[in-house]
């Protein structure tokens, strides 16, 4: 029976089909899921951004200091150009996912071009037997009623091979459709990212001369300001940096996570004033208390040429900063508790020059990273 020779490669080309289709199969269940994950984090930035893009026009509505809306210009600059780097992170996933779609598409493709050819020479060779009456001659040459049994069972085994190649290949048709279907919605996403991702450079780009048009406007004392108040972010950034080393080991506060909220303002009666790059502005009266947001330990207490405090705090590896405090009771080492006093409220510069009774409060993982001062307020 010629179809017998036939039997080891339907075998074996089946065997193959299903290692290749678990593999695509799990592969492609690993790029959605980065996929969806990165877009999670564009879509997070976007929220953010638009966020800010209303705060900027509630400032502009209020007139505003002119150094006020540059810095939350560059707030919204940031936010944008930390979306375009993920934005740019999502493209990069989806072509990957594309390139794997076509890689199996293509594989998928020659594989059912195969059994096809098979599946063509086996009805060939079925055929030939009929007109040769080949079966007829085979059930007849049995050396008995056993041998006769397993010879017809022989010929049905053949038949439903057969079959099952043609059924195979109705399905592999189908999954091909569906790789080539998935395939260009996702080369429709990449094109709709793509010209989502020039729309966001363009913007950077018209942040970047709006920023420059209103320096070029800002009077020599609104330049003194924020240039203070650039100085006083990086020091305290760098600050932040080198205190990591300060909490290493600290086991006061703890249970302080990213998701710790509902907490106090940092100042007794006190109000915030606004939130400008994750730091909370917190007003409050002349010699109001400064309180700890959570239980912790003082790590480190610094003055400036200004004769002002800033008192860090850590809560496990995390640190809270309290900026332009007019006067300390506490001293570095202290292991304090939540809503324990640990200075006054001192007077600080605000936007446009004046002298303010407010001060700064920031964030920082253990990472370093500076968290949105908001959202431990957040009730």
């Amino acid at each position: 029976m010629s179809d017998w020779r036939y039997t080891v490669r339907l075998l074996t080309a089946t065997a193959a089909m299903l290692l290749l289709s678990a593999a695509a199969t799990g592969a492609s269940a690993q790029s959605k899921s980065a996929v969806e994950k990165q877009r999670a984090k564009v879509e997070s930035y976007k929220r953010d951004l638009e966020q800010c893009k209303r705060r900027m026009k509630e400032i502009i509505a209020s007139k505003s200091s002119a150094s006020r809306q540059i810095e939350q210009l560059r707030t919204q600059m940031n936010l944008r150009n930390n979306l375009i780097h993920e934005t740019e992170e999502e493209m990069r996933l989806l072509q990957q996912q594309i390139d794997n779609s076509d890689s199996v598409a293509t594989v998928l493709g020659a594989e059912i071009e195969r059994n096809r050819a098979i599946y063509a020479e086996m009805v060939r060779e079925a055929w030939r037997n009929y007109r040769q009456n080949n079966y007829t001659t085979y059930l007849f040459s049995a050396r008995g009623v056993s041998d006769a049994a397993r010879r017809t069972a022989n010929i049905r085994r053949i038949a439903e091979m057969r079959a099952q190649k043609a059924d195979e290949i109705a399905s592999q048709e189908q999954e091909l459709g569906e790789y080539r279907a998935e395939l260009n919605r996702r080369k429709h996403e990449l094109d709709s990212v793509s010209l989502s991702l020039a729309s966001e450079r363009n913007a950077l780009r018209q942040d970047i001369s709006d920023v420059r048009s209103r320096l070029n406007k800002l009077s020599a004392n609104e330049k003194k300001t924020l240039s203070e108040q650039n100085s006083y972010q990086k020091r305290l950034d760098a600050a932040a940096e080198e205190l990591r080393r300060l909490t290493k080991g600290n086991t006061e506060g703890a249970s302080f996570t990213d998701k710790t909220s509902n907490l106090n303002l940092p100042v007794e009666g006190g109000s915030v004033m606004r939130y400008s790059n994750n730091v909370a502005y917190v007003k409050g009266r002349k010699g109001a208390k400064v309180v700890s947001i959570y239980d912790g330990k003082v790590v480190k207490i610094d003055r400036d040429n200004t004769n002002r405090f800033s008192v860090f705090v850590a809560h496990g590896g995390y640190i809270s900063t309290y900026v332009h405090l007019g006067s300390v009771c506490v001293a570095e080492g202290d292991k304090i508790k939540k809503n324990q006093q640990i200075g006054t409220v001192g007077i600080g510069i605000d936007d446009e020059g004046r002298e303010s009774i407010y001060m700064n409060f920031a964030l920082y993982n253990p990472s370093g990273k500076k968290l949105n001062a908001a959202n431990c307020f957040k009730k």
